[in-house]
């Protein structure tokens, strides 16, 4: 889902899971040489908010959460929030962020 589809930038061998929520700005781009070289993997239910750059052959788990403007540079396990520059994770249960109404918005089931 794509709630706001502008300037979304998504490598084209990027693997995305089902059921994920892409917002404006996002990258899910491709990192060249190096450690890290490769395409992101989002698994399902992945909610990426505005700005947020996901970069490099990295593993995004299912139901993960990346803050607005955050930058993904390492492997984010299920059910984790991410944010920052470069992001970290800063809660285990991403649940918290679709409580009410979210939930219906997300298709969090």
């Amino acid at each position: 889902m794509m709630h706001h589809f502008s300037c979304i930038v998504i490598a084209r061998s990027a693997v995305i899971g089902e059921n994920c929520t892409i917002h404006q700005g996002v990258t899910i781009g491709r990192v060249t040489a190096g450690k890290h070289a490769g395409v992101p993997t989002l698994a399902d239910h992945v909610v990426a908010f505005a700005g947020a750059k996901i970069i490099g052959n990295i593993t995004l788990g299912s139901h993960a959460v990346v803050g607005a403007n955050a930058v993904v540079i390492r492997d984010i396990p299920d059910n984790c929030v991410a944010v920052g520059v470069p992001a970290k994770v800063v809660s285990e249960d991403s649940s918290k962020c679709f409580e009410g109404m979210w939930r219906t918005v997300y298709d969090f089931d």
